[in-house]
């Protein structure tokens, strides 16, 4: 009798909120059809703040208010909402008159794309509150690669490309990154040389980078010369990213004729520096590994500077020359720093010393070697990776699980996918999550 009496007072109850709920939505849908734009930008940013999903129809018909107000509004709380039937309204609004609203709306798609239920940016636990494309925590950001982004979302922000706002321009060069917009790529690199703000330029670059596509290399190659020296670092190191080896003749062009840089010591006193820029091309030379630069490297194995000689047994690494092999054990048994140490084992296993992959990996999960040791494994082929497998449960360490499954996500062979999967019900949520990250990136690519 009692469990009777309590279900009919929680039914009561659960009746009379959804009737105020109802009542609440109705007075609001009401107001958002006034002919006061007050009343119409007040009942958009109250439906935002309940989040009122049902009123989505009615905002998604809202969006085509003539007030700016009005529209700038329901669009914030469309956003808030989070709905996947307000998208094609965030790509129409990609055009709208207002700058903001532009902005704005490119938010609303690359949240779509990026940001959970729960509002957090997938994968971590900071918010996107809103796109600010000065803002650095921004730009790591990118979409796994097994999710498709729609072609028309990926046109509609290319076409804001050259926008007359320069805030916008920006957001729609990093978004496209963001999304990985090979799709639209011919037109990226039509609006790169267009494009005259130098921040920007270096934004492309960044963006080029992040969706991998080597038809960039010969435009990148023309920046490697600029007079700006912001830009022609990061046409450098963009091309080694990529691994452009158009970009080779270049670069040791640069790195062996010593041309300096004028530079300001304080701000006052006029000083020369080669350095920099010749480390730069050095730099982008290794993680291309072309032959060409073979003699180079050799001759820098036992450089008095500690980053020359890193960087060439790198640079040996990704050529992987046979001939090579004698001088790297040679100094491998001379090598006294932890991260030279690393760089050998790195060019020993990719020349078949299997040894040496185990005192790489060990540091892995470590704090001061781990993102050297996971670039290094970013380089290794598929049968290579398949090398790692043991690891995973010879690694007690959750940090060390997660890279190698990352590691595994990007550059695993076919053989990775189950795996990869065997640690999708791991105890630990973070192994979980990566081992789930991973496993739908390998079928992506090789599907099961």
């Amino acid at each position: 009798m009692k469990n009777r009496i309590f279900l009919f007072i929680f039914l009561f109850i659960l009746t009379g909120l959804f009737a105020l709920s109802y009542s609440q939505y109705a007075a609001l849908k009401y107001d958002l059809h006034h002919p006061d734009p007050k009343r119409r930008i007040k009942a958009a940013k109250k439906i935002g703040e309940l989040r009122l999903r049902e009123a989505v129809p009615d905002l998604i018909e809202a969006s085509s208010d003539k007030n700016e107000l009005v529209r700038k509004a329901v669009l914030e709380s469309l956003i808030k909402i989070g709905d996947e039937r307000a998208f094609d309204t965030y790509v129409k609004m990609v055009n709208d008159p207002s700058p903001e609203i532009r902005l704005r709306a490119i938010d609303g798609i690359v949240r779509s794309y990026v940001v959970d239920e729960s509002g957090f940016i997938a994968g971590t636990k900071k918010v996107l509150k809103f796109l600010n494309p000065f803002d650095d925590d921004y730009d790591p950001l990118i979409v796994p690669p097994y999710v498709k982004v729609r072609k028309d979302a990926l046109l509609t922000i290319a076409g804001r490309l050259q926008d007359n706002d320069l805030k916008v321009r920006k957001a729609a060069i990093t978004s496209l990154g963001i999304l990985r917009g090979d799709y639209v790529i011919d037109k990226m690199i039509e609006n790169f040389d267009w494009e005259k703000n130098s921040n920007l330029k270096i934004k492309y670059m960044q963006s080029f980078y992040k969706i991998g596509d080597k038809k960039v290399c010969p435009y990148l190659v023309r920046y490697i010369k600029f007079e700006n020296k912001a830009i022609h670092d990061e046409a450098i190191m963009t091309c080694g990213y990529l691994k452009c080896v158009v970009a080779v003749d270049t670069l040791l062009d640069i790195y062996k004729s010593g041309i300096k840089e004028r530079k300001k010591l304080w701000g006052v006193i006029p000083i020369s520096a080669s350095d920099d820029l010749k480390f730069k091309c050095y730099k982008a030379l290794s993680l291309i590994g072309d032959k060409r630069a073979e003699d180079i490297f050799l001759s820098r194995l036992y450089d008095r500077l500690g980053k020359y000689r890193e960087t060439a047994a790198e640079g040996l690494a990704r050529i992987a020359d046979p001939g090579t092999l004698p001088k790297l054990l040679e100094r491998r048994k001379r090598a006294m720093s932890r991260e030279l140490q690393l760089a050998l084992d790195f060019a020993l296993f990719k020349l078949g010393k299997d040894a040496y992959l185990s005192d790489m990996v060990s540091e892995i999960g470590s704090f001061r070697y781990s993102d050297r040791v996971y670039g290094y494994i970013l380089d290794f082929t598929p049968e290579e990776a398949d090398k790692l497998f043991p690891f995973l449960n010879i690694l007690n360490s959750v940090k060390a699980r997660k890279k190698l499954l990352f590691a595994l996500a990007v550059v695993g062979s076919k053989k990775a996918i189950p795996v990869v999967k065997t640690w999708i019900n791991s105890p630990d949520e973070e192994v979980s999550s990566a081992a789930l990250y991973a496993y739908r990136c390998l079928k992506f690519k090789y599907g099961e």
